[in-house]
């Protein structure tokens, strides 16, 4: 599901056409392929990991539509653990912070600067990191469930 409808775009310049875009690919398709996928699991159990952008857990400069998305991803990942809980399906959301490469090569390097410099360890992180990270959650967690995890080096 780690698909993201990136519109960089100001309050002033997000119409209604570009809100819901962004909520269909952020929001909307996650919940969809959960619907579809829970029912299978349940019983059997099982782990789902969501993703979002940063802003599902912390406050970072982030566009409105997006933030709002993300935030809907970390509502979305409490109330599905408690519905879930039951049938022992776990499901957590981890929030990313920059990582070198891909879209974030198209945030600017004055947002990348900053995100270094108050980040803990003092870097971006990579795809490799962040895939750990998930990796754990999907097959080595027994216990964790509805929650958000920032993956951001310390923000």
């Amino acid at each position: 599901h780690c698909a993201a409808h990136t519109d960089w775009q100001e309050l002033a310049d997000i119409d209604v056409d570009g809100w819901d875009a962004v909520h269909a690919v952020a929001l909307r398709a996650p919940f969809l392929a959960i619907q579809a996928l829970a029912p299978r699991l349940a019983g059997r159990g099982g782990d789902i990991v969501l993703c979002a952008g940063l802003s599902a857990a912390k406050m970072v400069p982030a566009h409105p539509h997006a933030a709002a998305a993300n935030a809907g991803l970390a509502g979305l990942t409490r109330s599905l653990a408690r519905a879930l809980g039951p049938v022992h399906i776990r499901i957590n959301l981890v929030a990313l912070g920059i990582l070198d490469g891909g879209t974030s090569d198209r945030i600017g390097e004055a947002f990348a600067r900053d995100h270094r410099r108050f980040s803990a360890l003092g870097r971006t992180g990579t795809a490799s990191e962040v895939a750990e990270a998930i990796l754990w959650l999907a097959l080595a967690n027994r216990y964790a469930s509805g929650a958000v995890i920032p993956i951001a080096g310390g923000i």
